[in-house]
């Protein structure tokens, strides 16, 4: 028993106690960490809070990328924002030619839908459309003082010309000047109303005369090649009565036709159903 005594006094020596300061701040730090695991959670929580900020952090660099506006620090370059392409056709479409391809397809003609619509191009006015214009108006203003002073005999006191004869020009330069005739019109208007005065026979036998001597003035202009088909209208005489020829087969008898719409007015309904007037009843009134 005294060997082993004194073989565990030398052993018990060699290990030596801790101090209890020790021993108490060890036992902190365990209470320390049981702590922590028990508060799991909370960690958890402080753990996907960072995850957010990460994340947010990400959508802000992804968002200066596609904006093409981030930078670096100072002294290092910016990057070049991307290059964006739109596909979008820039040219404006033509609304003129969309009305005109929309009453092409509402016409009641097949030949209107076959055409192309042409947009319609607008005139820009040169130096040539001023000049046309201008002369335009000085031809208005030549054709009057012809028609008014150079070929009136009323105007003209140099020209030999008899009081009857003085006499129908002012009364035709008048007629004119009224409105009742037409430029250059207003004479021959004048010898018309006197040429009506006259008897049947000698009236016939005038204007038998004057159409002899228009056909040979329109003989003569076309031997010396001044005629034109548009000039027709200044060989041919005013007194001739325009009769216009009736289509037959091609017309409407009754009515007109308007815009696709036959328009008949009461009268022409009261004659096809054989009611040419009002018929007035014989009420109310007192018998005798």
């Amino acid at each position: 028993m005294l060997m082993a005594s004194n073989f565990s006094r030398p052993f018990q020596n060699h290990l030596t106690q801790p101090e209890p300061d020790e021993f108490e701040s060890h036992k902190e730090e365990e209470e320390d960490d049981s702590q922590e695991s028990e508060w799991g959670g909370i960690n958890d929580s402080s753990d996907i809070s960072e995850g957010s900020e990460d994340d947010s952090t990400f959508d802000e660099n992804d968002d200066e990328f596609v904006a093409g506006s981030s930078t670096s620090n100072a002294g290092y370059s910016t990057t070049t924002a991307p290059s964006v392409v739109v596909f979008a056709d820039p040219t404006k479409k033509d609304v003129r030619s969309d009305i005109s391809q929309k009453k092409s397809f509402m016409s009641s003609k097949i030949s209107k839908l076959s055409q192309n619509a042409q947009p319609q191009k607008t005139k820009t006015i040169t130096e040539d459309d001023e000049e046309e214009r201008t002369n335009l108006q000085n031809d208005a203003l030549l054709h009057k003082l012809v028609h008014t002073k150079l070929l009136s005999g009323s105007l003209n006191p140099e020209l030999d010309l008899t009081p009857a004869q003085r006499r129908k020009a002012l009364s035709g330069r008048i007629m004119e000047l009224t409105g009742d005739a037409r430029l250059g019109r207003g004479e021959k208007s004048v010898k018309e109303a006197e040429r009506n005065k006259h008897s049947k026979r000698v009236r016939e036998g005038l204007v038998a005369k004057e159409k002899e001597r228009q056909k040979a003035r329109l003989e003569e202009a076309k031997n010396l090649g001044t005629y034109h088909p548009s000039l027709k209208k200044l060989f041919d005489s005013d007194s001739e009565p325009k009769v216009k020829k009736r289509q037959r087969g091609l017309q409407m008898g009754v009515g007109k036709f308007r815009s696709g719409v036959l328009q008949l007015s009461r009268h022409e309904i009261g004659s096809i159903h054989g009611h040419t007037g009002t018929s007035k009843s014989s009420r109310g009134r007192k018998r005798r």
